[in-house]
């Protein structure tokens, strides 16, 4: 039902100093990197961090799973929580890591996959006796650095590099047991990434070798063992070499640090990308049912790879996107809804894919969000649950200026507060603009696209000082009108050396600029990043 994909690339920047190879996987799914947003895809649900580091989240929402407190249908982006830096979609729940490395979970916790002791209790009947689903995010545990959520149970990696699972065992978490785990149990050390299935998880060590554990009906383990109702309730080893996985529902792809891309387990669909049957060259594959039993070298140059609900999408060196397998609704956006056996181009200028049960996201180098295949419950955040065959740009303006933490504002020696942090472009500071135009004691009003300000102190006057500028355009227009002479004076045409701009959900405006046409001092403190506004 779902997949999940971490890299080395992930956990790297909180592991420090424990890789023996280096990676080129660019943006790896799930983790923000500060200038372009990160996105992770389930059953009908997608998530999204912001380069400002606030969680957005769209489609369903059933136990709570997006996380805005309803289980409504959640049609276009809504914000979740700020300061996050990691987010992975299970099958019907959420879990986040926040920049503190402070673990955040919210969803179904019917098997205890949210981790914080609690469980949801039914009846004989399915009627809930005692309801731990969450709707908003419960912070779950500290020093966490990589976190991946799969249908019932959840892992995660610990900033020392343990890992660490929770939820409904049944060969899913790893400590060689079949128990419900209410709270994180200890599974092994030296981890780098972690990556959930269905009923399976992958796990890369510091070394590069791969390991893995739980259900192996489809061969998805990986082990050449495989077949219906066998499992591995501890860890095995599967091969060397490995700087990514990703987990599909019940196959798994693999990227080696030489840039090839490996493949195994459920192939009906043509998923793992060898052709209509699995194999027909030696014994390690069962052709006749389409299964890899062990991996099988798919591409070369491969820096990026999403394995989804019978689906795959794979981005190579260039910034192509190809993909393969079940293209039913058309999840792979090829245009078509036919299965594909074998890699297909998709689109170019691609730096992050992420792929569900039946839709895609992917991020483009100029940082626009793509969205395509089934929109079940709203998932690809267009506004409409109309299917999307080939690509569809959905959000746009995605790509914006690091934030320089910590910009202070004050005015007359007091803060200035703000719900989106100030940034620094092109050497200017912008701000929200109603939280700034507000304590400057104007009126304001906005549109969308237009944002109009009346100056309080001067209307008191008997003067209508008016500000007037638009979200991109590099100027603002100052007016006056003099309630007496009933005389408007001349319009004054503003340059603005960086125009209004649209971030994590809020407008920005350049303080200087807004300052200045109110009369009001303004300073900058280097030292302190500080902005001061004397009025």
């Amino acid at each position: 039902m779902i997949r999940k994909k971490i890299s080395l690339a992930m956990v790297g920047i909180m592991i420090a100093g424990i890789l023996p190879f280096s990676t080129t996987l660019v943006n790896a799914e799930g983790r923000a990197d500060g200038t372009n947003m990160a996105i992770s895809t389930s059953r009908s649900t997608s998530f999204a961090i912001y380069p400002d580091g606030s969680l957005w989240g769209w489609g369903w929402n059933g136990s709570g799973k997006i996380g805005d407190g309803t289980t409504k249908t959640v049609y276009s982006p809504v914000r979740i929580m700020n300061d996050v830096v990691v987010v992975s979609s299970g099958d019907e729940h959420t879990m986040a890591i926040k920049s503190d490395n402070s673990l955040w979970g919210w969803g179904n916790n019917e098997r205890g996959q949210l981790g914080n002791g609690k469980i949801t209790i039914y009846d004989n009947d399915y009627n809930v006796v005692e309801d731990n689903d969450h709707r908003t995010p419960v912070k779950i545990m500290e020093d966490v650095a990589s976190v991946s959520a799969g249908d019932m149970h959840t892992m995660v990696i610990k900033t020392d590099g343990s890992l660490w699972g929770f939820g409904t065992g049944a060969h899913r978490i790893g400590n060689n047991d079949s128990e419900v785990h209410l709270n994180p149990v200890w599974i092994m050390n030296d981890v780098v990434a972690v990556s959930s299935g269905l009923h399976h998880t992958m796990v890369i060590k510091t070394d590069g070798s791969l390991w893995t554990w739980g259900s192996n009906n489809f061969g998805q383990l990986g082990d050449g063992a495989g077949g219906w109702f066998t499992q591995s309730l501890a860890p095995i080893k599967i091969m060397e070499d490995v700087v990514a996985v990703s987990s599909g529902s019940t196959h798994v792809m693999a990227i080696k640090s030489d840039g090839s891309l490996w493949g195994w387990g459920n192939n009906f669909y043509g998923q793992v990308g060898v052709g209509i049957v699995a194999a027909l060259i030696d014994d390690k594959y069962i052709s006749e049912d389409s299964y890899c039993f062990s991996p099988v070298q798919i591409m070369a140059d491969v820096v990026d790879v999403s394995a989804g609900n019978g689906s795959t999408m794979v981005i190579k060196t260039d910034g192509s996107l190809w993909g393969f397998g079940n293209n039913a609704m058309g999840s792979l956006g090829d245009g078509t809804s036919e299965n594909r056996y074998s890699p297909i181009k998709i689109m170019e200028n691609v730096v992050s894919v992420s792929t569900g049960v039946g839709h895609t996201l992917a991020i483009r180098t100029d940082g626009s969000l793509y969205a395509w295949g089934n929109n079940s419950f709203a998932c690809l955040g267009d506004g409409t649950w109309e299917e999307q065959s080939r690509p569809k740009r959905v959000l746009e303006n995605i790509v914006w200026p690091i934030p320089v933490p910590p910009i202070s504002v004050l005015l007359n020696g007091k803060d200035v507060e703000f719900d989106v942090a100030p940034i620094i472009k092109n050497g200017r500071t912008l701000v929200p603009f109603r939280a700034i135009f507000e304590a400057l004691g104007a009126e304001v009003e906005w549109n969308k696209e237009e944002i109009f300000a009346v100056c309080g102190e001067c209307k008191e006057e008997g003067i209508t000082h008016s500000i007037k500028m638009k979200i991109g355009e590099p100027y603002m227009y100052s007016s006056k009108k003099y309630a007496e002479e009933l005389l408007i004076q001349d319009v004054v045409k503003i340059e603005l050396d960086v125009p209004p701009m649209v971030v994590g959900g809020r407008t920005l405006v350049p303080v200087r600029a807004i300052g200045e046409s109110f009369n009001v001092k303004v300073e900058w403190d280097e030292k302190t990043k500080t902005v001061i506004l004397t009025n």
